[in-house]
C-alpha cells in the first residue's frame, strides 16, 4: 500500500515541477528587451537626391557578444530601416557602425562606400532605441 502511495504521490509531484520549470525557464534571463531601431535616407551628397538600392551593412557590436552583421537595402525612396531586440540583462553599451555600398553600379548612380558609426551607452531595462539618420554619399562621375 505504501509502494502505491509513493507512486500516486510522485506523478502528480513530478508533473507540477515540470510545469513550474517549463514556464519559470526565460530562454532571454528575464524575458525583458531593448528596442534598437536604425531608420533614415540615403541621399546624394550633391542634390541630396534618393538613392535607391543601396545595400546598408549593419555592424552591431554589443558589449560580450560578437559582432552580428545585417544586411538592409533602401527602397526607391532611399529609405531604410532595421530593428533588432536583446535580453536586457546582457548588455550595457551599443555601438553600431553602418557601412553604404553601391551594389547595382551605374543603374541607380554610383557612389563611393561610406561608414558612419552610432553611440548610446545608456541603456535602461525596457528602453527602445531609435537612431534616425541620413547618409549622404558622395557620387562617382564617370
Amino acid at each position: 500500500m505504501k509502494m502505491i502511495f509513493t507512486k500516486i504521490w510522485c506523478v502528480p509531484t513530478f508533473l507540477i515541477f515540470c510545469f513550474l520549470l517549463l514556464f519559470s525557464c526565460n530562454p532571454f534571463y528575464g524575458g525583458r528587451f531593448n528596442n534598437f531601431e536604425v531608420v533614415g535616407y540615403v541621399r546624394s551628397l550633391t542634390d541630396s537626391t534618393a538613392i535607391p538600392a543601396a545595400c546598408l551593412l549593419i555592424d552591431l557590436e554589443l558589449l560580450e557578444r560578437d559582432s552580428s552583421y545585417a544586411t538592409v537595402y533602401t527602397d526607391s525612396l532611399g529609405y531604410y530601416e532595421y530593428a533588432e531586440a536583446w535580453p536586457t540583462e546582457q548588455y550595457d553599451t551599443t555601438r553600431v557602425m553602418i557601412t553604404v555600398m553601391d551594389v547595382d553600379g551605374v543603374l541607380n548612380g554610383s557612389f563611393l562606400t561610406r561608414d558612419t558609426i552610432l553611440y548610446n551607452d545608456d541603456l535602461d531595462a525596457s528602453l527602445t532605441i531609435i537612431f534616425e539618420t541620413d547618409i549622404y554619399v558622395e557620387m562617382v562621375t564617370e
